[in-house]
């Protein structure tokens, strides 16, 4: 009988409920033997053949297989397997699987609610692009389809040469009851087992003569001539007689077992592995599937560690538990990860008997924001064991964590003539509500974004968030402090969507004293760091979509003898907004007018090869006119080694009309840009920032954490750098004076009478110094400083 929709599915659940009759869908079973598996089986026939004659069947090894479970519904969340049946469905295939001594336990519980998995699962291609849906690398995976998918079988299996692996189950027949052997079928496919009545190696004599090299190539199932409709209904469970003897064989009659799994009786009939298919399932699992093996040697496992999602700042964790239920003892030898990125705790060696147990805690900490593994990542734990009948086994556990960042908060910041709209990434703004900066009531800076280009092969990469480009994710929520100028200040930090640089980005808004009156600018600090192994090379940028002329009609200028300004005005005819650069540690920086019209629409967004052209090249715009222009800050070129990094300066301006003009706008911010921007050493660390600003020192080393960095901690006159100033250094300075010597490091230290030279006058004023208590080295800065 077919059971299919509305009515018919009715009454075939009422009939199911009564268990009075059991229903095959199509072909009960869709796992066909391929040329590649078959190819395969002969490949492996001589290691399993030398696994039989070495292996003995010991019933205290019992493995646990995880089970990924995938449930399909409609793109509503509709419909899908009850998952109440699902620890049934547990339950009755692993009464059915004491024989082979494993057990099936959950590993993870998804959903695909999608429709055209939902009513679309009907060919092969269907099958294999829904078995590459949420894979769990360290589990069966198995797919729970609707009969509505039009799927026609009971199920489908992969065998180990598939290139697509898992499992596709009909919920029609996963009744846990009436169809309880369907799940144990079609997981002993996924083992390396065939059909009782398979064909493909060879038609298998009734007399059993050829049953190692035909048929199924297990001996001790008997020959079978396909059971499909030639099995009387449970209970009695009785062959019909109906086939003869292939004409190849003798006239040795059919007797087939009617009550192996892996045959097509009648599903309630079906409750046995044999012994010869028990040791092919276990060669499989041991062997091809590994990474399944759960359990061995009377160890028992509760499966792969999965420390759950966590956000920045925080710990994952979870528990491996270890029982053992063998013969004699077990000991834990060594427990390690093949990566670092997870931290263990636990006792070993520890040695166990029999129902002993022990913990294993693994641990993921996310506090430090390294996310170069932001998404999914995974582990080995490799567990290590010695015990009586095996010198040393080892045991592969999967640990997983999925590291997500906090959710994307927005933030005012400023007073009401100046607010700027901040989420928790390098951008200004909401992009669907038109709020960035608000200049006294009205929209000024509608969106805008760090730009970051990176070229990886011959592709382009450009790390945006406006333009329906979400590149960046959140490492640490905005935190606001107070600078020594009394500005406030707010910093956050951040990621690229793939961890490959990371960030913070610091707001300081303008008051009075620094050039600008209060609120009529805000300073933006990024500092871009490379936390992986490898250097990068980029170009960054800050870009900005003002919308002071609503209407399309706005004018960008660019100053194009300094490049250091672009600016716009529009509609509002007293105000004019600018994006300024007070510091950038790149080649090539400049300013530019983007012309909406050519390089953002009709796109929709801000394409990668188009922002990366604009941040690495030319075209600088004096103007334009009659078209939606946004403005664009390149930081210039610059390369970051690994654990290095950069930081870039700019400021987001507003002149009003007493400010119109570009000379008034420009020569105020000239004005920041003499207090803040400069870096007098040119060692890509600003005046403000850089722990010895007036000295080249890139590597900022401060080995005593004082916040002065080590260049500029000398002691004037020890220019051999022994830390006390002797007749050596007198001879350091003559021997560099007068016979090209090494220079002291720095030269400063060795110019002790301050007259801007090392010469011989300096020698002779240490040994004046040390042996004849002559002047100590001069103090050009009055503060008795080391300097010289």
């Amino acid at each position: 009988m077919f059971c299919y929709k509305s009515v018919l599915m009715i009454i075939c659940a009422i009939l199911l409920a009564m268990g009075t009759v059991s229903f095959a869908i199509g072909n009960d079973c869709g796992t066909v033997l391929t040329a590649e598996q078959y190819q395969n089986e002969l490949l492996r026939n001589s290691d399993f053949q030398d696994y039989k004659e070495k292996t003995v069947f010991r019933d205290d090894i019992h493995y646990s297989i995880p089970i990924a479970v995938h449930i399909v519904r409609s793109s509503q969340g509709e419909g899908g397997l009850d998952t109440t049946l699902l620890q049934d469905i547990f339950d009755t295939s692993n009464a059915l699987n004491q024989p082979l001594n494993v057990s099936f336990y959950m590993y993870s519980l998804d959903f695909i609610d999608d429709d055209y998995y939902f009513y679309g699962t009907d060919n092969y291609s269907a099958y294999n692009q829904l078995r590459e849906e949420n894979v769990q690398s360290s589990a069966v995976n198995v797919y729970f389809v609707p009969d509505s998918s039009g799927f026609p079988y009971c199920g489908l299996s992969s065998y180990s040469s598939s290139t697509v692996q898992g499992i596709i189950m009909n919920n029609l027949c996963s009744d846990p009851y009436n169809y309880k052997s369907t799940f144990p079928h079609e997981v002993g496919h996924y083992f390396g087992l065939y059909h009782t009545h398979e064909d493909y190696f060879g038609v298998e004599c009734p007399d059993g003569s050829n049953a190692e090299t035909t048929g199924d190539l297990i001996s001790d199932t008997p020959a079978d001539p396909d059971l499909y409709q030639h099995v009387s209904d449970y209970p009695a469970c009785e062959y019909d007689n109906y086939a003869p003897p292939p004409i190849e064989c003798n006239a040795t009659p059919y007797n087939p077992d009617v009550s192996n799994i892996m045959s097509y009786s009648r599903k309630l009939c079906r409750d046995i592995f044999s012994a010869g298919q028990a040791v092919k399932y276990r060669y499989t699992l041991e062997n091809v599937h590994t990474e399944l093996a759960y359990a061995f040697g009377g160890l028992i496992t509760s499966g792969g560690i999965d420390l759950g999602t966590v956000t920045p700042g925080q710990v994952g964790l979870d528990t491996l538990r270890l029982s053992y239920v063998g013969p004699d003892s077990i000991e834990l030898s060594s427990v390690s990860l093949q990566g670092t990125e997870f931290s263990l705790s636990g006792n070993w060696p520890v040695l166990l008997h029999y129902g002993d147990s022990t913990q294993i805690e693994i641990s993921y900490d996310a506090g430090s924001g390294d996310i170069c593994n932001y998404g999914n990542y995974s582990d080995s734990l490799i567990l290590t064991f010695s015990f009586s009948d095996y010198s040393q086994l080892s045991l592969p556990v999967e640990v997983a964590v999925t590291i997500q960042p906090p959710s994307q908060d927005y933030y005012a910041l400023g007073q009401p003539c100046l607010e700027l709209y901040v989420p928790n990434t390098p951008q200004f703004g909401y992009d669907n509500l038109n709020l960035g900066m608000i200049v006294n009531g009205r929209d000024m800076l509608y969106a805008g974004t760090l730009l970051l280009g990176l070229v990886d092969a011959s592709d382009t990469i450009v790390y945006q968030q406006i333009y329906l480009q979400d590149e960046y994710i959140v490492v640490d929520s905005l935190t606001e402090w107070q600078d020594s100028l009394g500005r406030n200040n707010y910093t956050l930090d951040f990621a690229t969507s793939d961890g490959r640089l990371h960030g913070t980005v610091n707001y300081a808004l303008g008051t009075g004293g620094i050039g600008l009156e209060d609120c009529q600018y805000i300073q933006v600090d990024y500092t871009i760091r490379n936390p992986c192994d490898t250097a990068l090379t980029l170009y960054a940028g800050m870009f900005g979509d003002f919308e002071i002329d609503q209407s399309g009609e706005d004018y960008g200028y660019v100053d194009n003898v300094d490049q250091h300004l672009v600016y716009q005005r529009g509609r509002y005819e007293d105000i004019t907004c600018a994006l300024g650069g007070l510091y950038a540690c790149g080649e090539n920086k400049g300013m530019k007018a983007v012309n909406n019209t050519n390089e953002i629409y009709p796109y929709g967004n801000f394409r990668d090869y188009r922002a990366y052209e604009a941040l690495a090249f030319g075209q600088y715009f004096s103007a334009t006119q009659y078209s939606d222009a946004s403005l664009l800050l390149s930081f210039g070129e610059a390369t970051i080694q690994p654990d290095d990094s950069l930081i870039c300066r700019a400021a987001i301006i507003y002149a009003d009309s007493s400010l119109a003009s570009y000379e008034a706008v420009y020569d105020e911010l000239k004005s920041v840009l003499s207090t803040t921007a400069t870096d007098i050493d040119g060692d890509c660390f600003a005046n403000d920032v850089d722990n010895c600003p007036e000295r080249y020192n890139p590597d900022q080393l401060d080995t005593n954490g004082n916040g002065i960095g080590d260049i500029c901690e000398y002691i004037c006159g020890d220019v051999n750098d022994d830390e006390v100033v002797d007749i050596s250094d007198a001879v350091f300075i003559i021997n560099y004076a007068f016979a090209g010597g090494q220079a002291p490091d720095p030269i400063e230290s060795g110019d002790l009478n301050c007259d801007s030279s090392v010469d011989i006058s300096d020698a002779v004023y240490v040994i004046n110094y040390a042996f004849s208590g002559g002047s100590a080295p001069c103090d050009p800065n009055g503060d008795d400083s080391p300097d010289c």
